[in-house]
């Protein structure tokens, strides 16, 4: 059994090409998340509530951490919760769709700690040319 998962397991990571383009944005309308990867460089999770989880590089880059990605979760209900509170972010989620560099925007208003991390993300969004016009499908944003 464990050589049959082993096996699986193997089959699926050679499945990822060398040549993909980053960065890459996975939105999950299942888990309500999107993941974003600046790069494919090894990271650990650094957490910091249950809305953000940023990627930081392994190895350190004139003495800093370099963000390589990030996990956003509970869009959905951070979404209503922030058009209810501030009725102009519902103007930007019109027409179902919300660019992730509002996203990441609205989540430096709200993130108490770690805020320069959440605005060097939303940076780094919005001024790559793969990712800047990068928007969050109609399901994920309120009707």
């Amino acid at each position: 059994m464990s050589q049959t998962f082993a096996d699986y397991v193997l089959s699926i990571a050679g499945s990822v090409e060398e040549s993909s383009e980053f960065p890459q944005v996975h939105v999950s309308d299942d888990g309500d998340c999107v993941e974003i990867f600046i790069t494919k460089d090894s990271y650990y999770a650094e957490r910091f509530d249950g809305l953000v989880t940023v990627y930081l590089s392994q190895t350190e880059e004139n003495g800093e951490k370099r963000i390589v990605g990030a996990l956003i979760k509970n869009i959905k209900s951070f979404i209503c919760q922030m058009a209810k509170e501030m009725p102009g972010f519902r103007f930007e989620c019109e027409h179902g769709e919300l660019p992730l560099k509002y996203l990441l925007t609205a989540i430096s208003w709200k993130q108490t700690e770690r805020t320069d991390i959440v605005l060097k993300l939303r940076e780094i969004v919005a001024t790559n040319e793969i990712t800047r016009d990068r928007t969050i499908p109609s399901n994920l944003a309120p009707a």
